[in-house]
């Protein structure tokens, strides 16, 4: 009989991963602190036989003794620590077997760990920052599980106003927006990193702040000055404290808001600057004022408070000290005396001085009225010898007033007209003029301009001003000519007149087309020809114009007469016995003589009459009727224009004026007219001016507007040459 053994080998269950308190759990286990121990319970239940559990990191068996066995239920119990951040990535694996011949359970866990940061630091060039200028400070911190609290502290107190808090992995950012000030300089800036579960000593970082600030200027007197009681004469010292980073590279100084220009010269006035210092030696009561430092550097300039020197003085008078004052006798004059002083609080006191020998006077005080620095006279000149010198005199607590007010009393006059009258700007509407105001005769004056239109003598506006003579006349008329008439008044009366003349502009057009928009520039060779031209054109035409009368000369002179011209007849026809006895030539030496020919008409060819009298020995005038008293004169202008004759009247009145193409107007004076042939012809011009006027065809001569009109010589009440051509 054969005995057989049979061997049956049960699998046993799966391990399972159970914690210190009998809890299951898969993958992970934990948390457990950085620096403690873990323990990991591997269970097997089943298996016969008796499976072996063991533990194993990798390859390695970390642990193969078994903890308990019973009921069919086997243990084995790993400790791993203490723990470090190394444990994170190790993957512990439970193996239970109980044969070779089958495959062993597996069960695997990894150690979830709870870890403290290992880094903290600010980060970036830890440079210069700018009190007042914003700025991002980044701090980052690694290693901590979960991660780390990251905090910023200055001077014991945590800076939390902008703070923003990021985290990558392992790693925690964190970026504060901060604003430094300028105290910021010096101290010491930290981020801390804590881990929020384990209680541990925080990881620091610190960065000691270097904080640029513009200046921090204070500005005081020195302490051996009070400030409220600085005199003249006094010397003052002015400190500028000033507190900045980086040091200051310079200190100006400033006065009334404007900056002092301490040179030589005003060192030599008594103000100087020495280090951050401004001396001022001496001081005069113009010096007060408000005075302020700037102190500036790299970032900036820093101004100081202001401190305003009130420099104590003897009472002055306000402006020129003497003035003179009109007034009339028995009239009432109020003078004014105004001073500056500091303290403010004066004394007045009024005093007249005679012109006579009589000395001075006080004043009651009765004649007088106070108000601060202010005091007004009432005086009444009463004969000639009120009319003197008064005198104000003031004093406050630093003395009596050195120079007194002078007010010269004198009979009160008219004013003295507007001097130096120009016009200082003209437009195509207005008119700018300035005057200097003369003297007012003692009493206030007001100034005057009326305006008029220069040819017509209308009335355009007038204006007044008080105070300085200077008027803006607006509203004119462009390209016009006015008199000015200007002149002042006072209460006696009004000043003489003085005239001016302006002009306005003409108005200015917009230019339409392109070719109002071409200029052409004139070059200095070109100007030269044209200067040559035009020297050329005006020889010729003197010389045509000299032939010319040369030839009028020649062919109105008697025959053998010599030269001179002969007279033309009115009537046309030639001879001396219808002509006048002796006419004067341009070269006889009697033309320069002749009386009453002004000398702006001896640019024409004007010749008058003068006694019978032969050109030469050859020329006989003795067959002229004596009893015939005619004379003729003779007015001539050269404008190069032909003239068409005027239709002469059939009436035979005499005086009849002639006109040739030579442009020479002839008339006839006849000395033996009538008194009724007088009155004739004096109805005849009358006609003959009425039918000018009312534009009569048979009166109108044809030409341009600067053709010289025809006159009756005999008609006329003023001589020739006065009359308008």
């Amino acid at each position: 009989m054969a005995v057989t053994n049979l061997t049956v080998i049960v699998p046993a269950d799966p391990p399972r991963i159970l914690t210190s308190d009998n809890e299951v759990v898969t993958d992970l286990i934990g948390p457990f602190k950085e620096g403690t121990s873990a323990k990991i319970i591997c269970e097997v239940k089943g298996g016969r036989p008796s499976p072996q559990v063991s533990w194993w990191l990798g390859s390695t068996l970390l642990d193969g003794e078994l903890d308990y066995g019973e009921d069919g239920v086997v243990r084995n119990t790993l400790t791993v620590g203490p723990l470090t951040a190394a444990h994170l990535n190790y993957f512990y694996v439970c193996q239970a077997s109980n044969s070779e011949h089958t495959k062993p359970g597996n069960t695997g866990i990894a150690v979830d760990i709870i870890l403290k940061p290992v880094s903290v630091e600010i980060l970036g060039p830890r440079d210069a920052v700018v009190a007042g200028n914003t700025t991002d400070i980044v701090c980052q911190s690694e290693g901590a599980r979960p991660p780390a609290d990251i905090t910023w502290w200055m001077d014991g107190e945590q800076l939390s106003d902008d703070v923003q808090v990021s985290q990558a992995g392992n790693m925690t950012t964190s970026i504060l927006r901060w604003t430094p000030g300028a105290e910021d300089g010096g101290k010491a800036l930290l981020c801390s990193a804590q881990s929020p579960i384990i209680a541990h000593d925080p990881l620091l970082d610190e960065w000691i702040l270097l904080v640029y600030y513009e200046p921090e200027a204070t500005l005081e007197v020195s302490v051996d000055v009070e400030l409220d009681n600085i005199s003249e004469g006094d010397t003052v010292y002015l400190e500028c404290n000033v507190k900045a980073y980086p040091q200051v590279t310079r200190v100006s100084w400033w006065y009334k808001g404007k900056k002092l220009e301490l040179d030589e010269d005003s060192a030599k006035s008594g103000m100087m600057a020495t280090n951050q210092s401004l001396v001022l030696q001496k001081v005069q009561r113009q010096q007060s004022g408000v005075y302020a430092c700037q102190a500036s550097n790299d970032v900036g300039d820093g101004h100081s408070n202001p401190i305003v020197l009130a420099i104590k003085y003897a009472p002055v008078c306000s402006g020129s000290g003497y003035q003179m004052v009109g007034a009339g006798k028995n009239e009432e004059v109020r003078v004014r005396c105004l001073v500056e002083a500091n303290p403010s609080e004066v004394v007045f006191s009024w005093f007249f001085r005679y012109n006579t020998s009589q000395g001075e006077v006080a004043l009651p005080d009765d004649s007088f009225t106070t108000k601060g620095r202010l005091s007004v006279l009432s005086y009444i000149p009463k004969s000639e010898d009120d009319y003197g010198v008064l005198i104000c005199q003031t004093n406050n607590e630093l003395g009596s007033q050195i120079d007194p007010c002078i007010f010269e009393l004198a009979p009160a006059d008219f004013p003295d007209p507007p001097k130096n009258c120009s016009v200082t700007n003209s437009t195509s509407d207005t008119v700018m003029v300035s005057c200097i105001e003369g003297y007012d005769g003692g009493l206030e004056q007001t100034f005057v301009v009326e305006v008029h239109i220069a040819e017509t003598r209308d009335w355009v506006l007038n204006s007044t001003t008080v105070g300085f003579p200077e008027f803006l006349l607006e509203d004119l008329e462009p390209g016009s000519s006015y008199y000015l008439t200007l002149w002042s008044i006072n209460a006696r009366g009004p000043s003489t007149k003085t005239v001016l003349h302006a002009f306005t502009l003409p108005e200015l057009r917009p230019l339409t087309g392109v070719a109002e928009n071409i200029i052409f520039p004139i070059t200095p060779i070109l100007g030269v020809l044209i200067g040559v031209v035009g020297a050329l054109v005006i020889v010729a035409v003197v010389v045509v114009v000299a032939m010319r009368f040369r030839t009028e000369k020649v062919s109105s002179g008697a025959p053998g007469g010599g030269g001179c011209k002969g007279g033309n007849n009115p009537g046309g026809k030639g001879g001396m016995a219808d002509g006048p006895d002796v006419i004067l030539c341009r070269g006889d030496p009697e033309y320069e003589d002749v009386e009453g020919i002004p000398v702006k008409l001896k640019h024409a060819n004007l010749y008058e009459t003068v006694p019978n009298a032969p050109c030469d020995n050859k020329h006989d005038n003795k067959n002229k009727d004596d009893d015939e008293d005619v004379e003729y004169a003779e007015l001539s202008f050269s404008n190069g224009k032909a003239k068409k004759d005027k239709k002469a009247k059939k009436n035979g009145v005499q005086g009849v004026i002639s006109r040739y193409e030579d442009d020479t107007i002839y008339a006839t004076i006849d000395h033996k007219l009538t008194e009724n042939q007088s009155k004739q012809l004096e109805q005849d011009s009358s006609q003959t001016e009425q039918l000018t006027d009312t534009g009569s065809d048979e009166n109108i001569v044809e030409g341009d507007d600067d053709d010289i009109p025809l006159m009756d010589a005999a008609a006329l009440e003023t001589p020739l040459w006065e009359s308008s051509v």
